[in-house]
């Protein structure tokens, strides 16, 4: 146990901080820990943690993606818009797919290719995918979808939301490339030491450019959830997960410089975080002041990390120069 722990530090702080939260929400509100508010719980997480996989595999190569909102908008809209044109629903649903692929080559080309900073590439990007979403919709809400399509957003398993399971399914996807793949290995490679990548025969375009792709199957998925569940699709579907999908991934322990950190971390992260919102939402508390306690507890997590990563490097340090002192000691008797 106490291997594991050391192994995984963030991943039991998360789990403790969960579980601390979990039961201060339960006494602040009786209603948290009803059956219908836990499967609901659950389906608030689903888009977020679909969205924060792709997030992190970008993250864990040194990246970032700030389209993968845009993205969601652009493959809502452009299914919808073509069911509106008359197109069959599995004609509109492979065209968005395709759209979200081609969203994503151009990031990985834009990225791994001509070398462009994701962050500059990504804003870029991310403007001209909602421009064009804009274009097509004429910045309206579209709501052309059969009821069959209801299916992918509104359907239950039983008592529980079917998306739920949708989500479990991806995000053990999501971590077994990263930790059993030979792609996983060259993604965290790249972000521990892009040239040392290089030197090692890894094609990074390749690499990067498979990365972000992922990134942009998984907006699909969303997109489809989304516009599914509302009944419709507009350009801005997406575009409140990007910075919640950032939080979570560094809260949950992946550098923001990358090649450190795991999948599960940042999903963890997605569960306190909507743990937080569900509970202070059923206690009436204001949405602000919900922002401010998320922003908090961020800020005093990542804090605590901070310091405890300065007190291992001074330790280690330290360590050296007292066996020395040590073997001069006895060398001297």
């Amino acid at each position: 146990m106490k291997r594991l722990f050391s192994r995984y530090p963030t991943e039991w702080v998360l789990v403790g901080l969960f579980a601390l939260l979990f039961i201060v929400v339960s006494a602040l509100s009786p209603s948290f820990l009803t059956a219908g508010n836990l499967f609901q719980l659950a389906r608030q997480m689903v888009e977020l943690a679909i969205i924060t996989c792709g997030m992190s595999v970008v993250i864990i190569t040194g990246g970032i993606d700030l389209s993968i909102g845009a993205q969601v908008g652009l493959v809502a809209v452009t299914m919808a818009v073509l069911v509106a044109h008359g197109w069959p629903l599995p004609a509109a649903m492979l065209a968005g797919l395709l759209v979200a692929v081609a969203a994503g080559l151009i990031n990985g080309a834009l990225v791994g290719v001509l070398g462009v900073p994701s962050l500059v590439a990504t804003l870029g990007t991310s403007l001209a995918y909602g421009g064009a979403a804009t274009v097509m919709s004429d910045g309206r809400a579209v709501s052309s979808f059969p009821t069959s399509y209801f299916v992918f957003g509104q359907s239950f398993v039983g008592p529980v939301p079917a998306q739920v399971f949708l989500m479990i399914a991806i995000v053990i996807i999501t971590a077994y490339l990263l930790t059993s793949t030979r792609w996983g290995r060259h993604v965290y490679l790249i972000g521990a030491n892009p040239v040392a990548a290089r030197f090692a025969g890894i094609r990074t375009a390749r690499t990067l450019m498979a990365t972000y792709v992922f990134a942009a199957l998984l907006a699909y998925v969303v997109a489809v959830v989304l516009s599914s569940r509302t009944a419709t699709a507009r350009v801005d579907l997406g575009d409140a997960y990007v910075l919640s999908a950032i939080s979570a991934v560094v809260f949950g322990g992946i550098s923001i410089a990358g090649g450190r950190g795991n999948v599960v971390g940042a999903i963890l992260g997605v569960a306190v975080f909507t743990v937080i919102q569900n509970g202070l939402g059923l206690a009436n508390v204001s949405v602000f002041i919900q922002t401010v306690v998320i922003g908090s507890i961020l800020i005093i997590v990542l804090t605590g990390r901070e310091i405890a990563k300065r007190v291992r490097t001074s330790r280690r340090k330290t360590a050296p120069v007292f066996g020395a002192i040590t073997t001069s000691k006895e060398r001297q008797a």
